[in-house]
């Protein structure tokens, strides 16, 4: 991949800081499916699914939360093998992304599910959606 085509890519792959005003406000159009938790050895825990916006506007993924662990840790690994923390992520309308991919991972920090399934929540820049995760 050419230096300009990398670049490119990560433009896709913007950091976004968050406004004051983010809501936690429920967004009914962005849908998660499949989700599950598996111990991949030595990493820790992690947390597949798969996020559709079927909105009519654009949607950016800022963050993770669950009870269940006391982090998570959003990564991007580039087509060179360099990982990055995931800060912001935008889909477009129609567009979805998969986190069971090695390119995107949701890593969860000193995971102890006290039920099952597992909640968790995706915080958007405007809004968030509620999830649950079978553990593998």
């Amino acid at each position: 991949m050419s230096k300009q085509a990398f670049l490119a890519a990560m433009a896709l792959i913007v950091s976004f800081p968050a406004n004051a005003d983010v809501t936690l406000e429920t967004v009914s159009d962005v849908h998660i499916q499949d989700a599950s938790i598996r111990d991949d050895n030595d990493h820790g825990y992690r947390l597949f699914f798969l996020i559709a916006n079927d909105s009519p506007e654009p949607i950016t993924i800022t963050g993770l939360t669950s009870p269940a662990a006391t982090a998570v840790r959003l990564i991007y690994h580039s087509h060179h093998g360099d990982a990055a923390d995931l800060t912001g992520l935008t889909l477009l309308p129609d567009e979805e992304s998969d986190f069971s991919t090695s390119h995107l991972q949701a890593r969860l920090i000193e995971f102890e599910p006290h039920q099952t399934p597992v909640p968790f929540t995706i915080i958007l820049q405007k809004g968030s959606v509620a999830g649950e995760a079978d553990v593998h």
